[in-house]
């Protein structure tokens, strides 16, 4: 009998298997977002410059852990951008957003926490250069 109990107590390990749980990290950056964005454009029609609030949502794209992000909305033409976000809110993939005819000087993409957010390029464009900057505050 007490042979048979040492080999019953690891079988009842080695049967009972955890759940797994799929934990999709971008669920926690998803929502409604404030930004803050200044902008800063100069070429052969001058240099315009200027800062602008909106609120815009971030989506989950199709690729696994791909966020949508609005970088402008309303007074201006509303446009997003995708990145890939990884574990530790860090964000990639800037690059594959903008045609050949843009040139990236810089770039500083990431999450602060789960509400804060910040972006900052610099890219050279045909006949010109565009800087622009954001900060996002989530809101719900």
């Amino acid at each position: 009998m007490r042979k048979s109990l040492y080999l019953f107590i690891p079988l009842m390990f080695f049967c009972c298997e955890k759940d797994k749980v799929d934990i999709d990290i971008r669920d926690q950056y998803l929502g409604i977002w404030n930004f803050q964005k200044s902008y800063s454009y100069n070429g052969l029609n001058g240099l315009y410059s200027g800062n602008y609030n909106f609120t815009g949502t971030i989506l989950a794209g199709e690729l696994e852990n791909e966020l949508i992000i609005p970088i402008s909305g309303s007074p201006h033409t509303t446009s997003t951008i995708k990145l890939t976000v990884d574990n530790d809110g860090a964000l990639f993939n800037f690059e594959e957003n903008f045609s050949e005819d843009y040139i990236i000087d810089s770039v500083v993409t990431y999450f602060i926490g789960i509400d804060s957010i910040y972006l900052y390029y610099n890219l050279y464009v045909p006949n010109g250069m565009m800087t622009e900057e954001l900060s996002g505050k989530k809101i719900q």
